[in-house]
């Protein structure tokens, strides 16, 4: 019988954690890139765009990891500005808010 220590256990799934966090702040930083861009008001965003049809591979979890992030994104004037910078700025906000 093989065991895997405990610790193990909770490294990995703190990873998988991680990870989805970031690819999930990266999926809602990304359209919120692209709503700033189509002129849309940033209040808009986060009512209308954190549903099943958003993320990639959806689930309860994910959709509400989206609706935490979006006003953190949104609300917050500095990555507003950022978004609306040339290049793949959603990075730059996801580094910044300390999931990727």
């Amino acid at each position: 019988m093989i065991t895997i220590p405990l610790a193990l256990v909770f490294l990995s799934t703190l990873a998988d954690i991680v990870i989805g966090n970031c690819a999930v702040c990266q999926t809602v930083a990304q359209r919120a890139e692209f709503h700033l861009e189509d002129g849309k008001p940033p209040e808009t965003f986060a009512k209308g765009e954190c549903g099943l049809n958003m993320i990639l591979y959806p689930t309860i979890q994910k959709v509400n990891q989206c609706k935490a992030i979006a006003p953190q994104i949104m609300g917050n004037s500095q990555y507003v500005k950022l978004l609306l910078r040339p290049g793949k700025q959603y990075k730059n906000v996801c580094n910044s808010l300390k999931l990727c």
